[in-house]
């Protein structure tokens, strides 16, 4: 994505409040409503019983996957009012997150379809109802083309346990929708030569590496970050997200104290300053996890303090996420914190894995990347 510009006036004394609201205005300003027809929607949609009605349909149902005829008319009727009404901003706080659990379902079921297209229904695993959208290997999740061998230890040897499972529970990376493998899919058939790899205008890199780990001085656990592409002088470190920043449920943001402890040059950037603000309010963002991308940056800039240093976040969404509120909002938070790192000499930037890929189709080396791309694309680019 094409993340604005942020003049650098003062810019490290801005808490990030200003800037999201602002976000979110330009992108709720696609669908203008006056407070009036807001009012309106909030009577006129779904009320706690109409989502009591729905709990009984889905149990009826089974999975919110296997949506029942009169399930789903629920959920266009909610539908239909929220056009009319003028956009989701009318939508009540607390339905907000039921449905963006839709929107999660929706998308796994959309993921779920591209891989049986493409691998047939005999790549899905054994583990029952529940694990119905995992691939039944970690091998069988990968695209054509990446080295898994080559890159296994990295992934048995990384904090999150991509790899492992049991004759009930499949290893996490075997999920059709896993960001792991999302990562690995896209930049596993470069692991061997990254030297014509372009990411975002940055190329040139000499390693890549998965599961990095970069140590940020304190006694805890070191960051891990999805891919690191180095060069001599520079370092671009890569943070993948499939969708986990639809799962609302995930913890909120959190510092130990030991990040207190933090005295160096870091202390003094606007990455570190926006701690507090994560403090003071948990819930500062609803889809983007800034907690995360800081942790990323105090380790990068402590292990790596004398190259140059970008943090990508590479984020999924289907192809058309236009129409979707929850994608507008998740870009304009990805914009709102980067207006608020701006100018830090570890600079963040944002692109969506489409526009990733849309952009290595300029490129003419190597020989096997069209398709390469032509597998992403069939398994990836999807519309819900």
């Amino acid at each position: 994505m094409t993340i604005r510009k942020t003049p650098n006036k003062r810019r490290e004394k801005t808490n990030g409040s200003e800037v999201i609201n602002r976000a979110q205005e330009d992108t709720h300003n696609l669908a203008s409503h006056d407070d009036a027809r807001a009012h309106d929607f909030k009577k006129a949609a779904m009320t706690d019983e109409d989502w009591k009605e729905i709990d009984r349909l889905e149990q009826e149902a089974g999975p919110v996957l296997a949506l029942s005829p009169e399930y789903q008319a629920k959920l266009d009727e909610r539908d239909r009012l929220e056009v009319e009404a003028g956009g989701v901003l009318a939508v009540p706080k607390a339905l907000e997150g039921r449905l963006n659990t839709r929107i999660y379902e929706e998308a796994k079921l959309a993921l779920r379809g591209a891989f049986l297209q493409t691998n047939g229904a005999e790549a899905i695993g054994k583990w029952g109802e529940r694990y119905d959208a995992y691939a039944s290997s970690v091998e069988a999740n990968l695209l054509d083309g990446v080295p898994f061998e080559d890159l296994r230890q990295a992934f048995d040897d990384g904090k999150g346990r991509e790899l492992h499972g049991d004759a009930t529970h499949p290893p996490k990376m075997a999920a059709i929708y896993s960001s792991s493998a999302l990562v690995v899919n896209t930049f596993g058939p470069w692991y061997r030569d990254p030297s014509h790899i372009v990411v975002n205008r940055h190329r040139g890199f000499r390693t890549m590496t998965f599961e990095a780990q970069v140590p940020h001085g304190l006694k805890r656990t070191s960051p891990h970050l999805d891919l690191l592409l180095g060069a001599d002088d520079r370092v671009l470190a890569i943070e993948s997200k499939c969708l986990e920043y639809l799962y609302l449920r995930r913890k909120p943001a959190q510092f130990a104290p030991a990040y207190d402890t933090i005295v160096d040059p870091r202390a003094q950037s606007p990455w570190f300053r926006h701690i507090a603000v994560l403090r003071k309010n948990s819930a500062h963002y609803r889809y983007l996890d800034a907690a995360q991308l800081i942790k990323h940056y105090l380790g990068l800039s402590h292990s790596e303090p004398t190259k140059s240093l970008t943090l990508l976040y590479l984020f999924w969404e289907p192809c058309n996420w236009q129409k979707y509120d929850a994608f507008r909002q998740h870009r304009a938070e990805i914009q709102a914190f980067n207006d608020v790192v701006a100018g830090d000499p570890v600079r963040f930037e944002a692109l969506s894995y489409n526009e990733l890929w849309a952009s290595w189709e300029r490129l003419k080396t190597p020989a096997w990347l069209p398709g390469h791309l032509q597998r992403l694309k069939a398994r990836y680019s999807v519309e819900l």
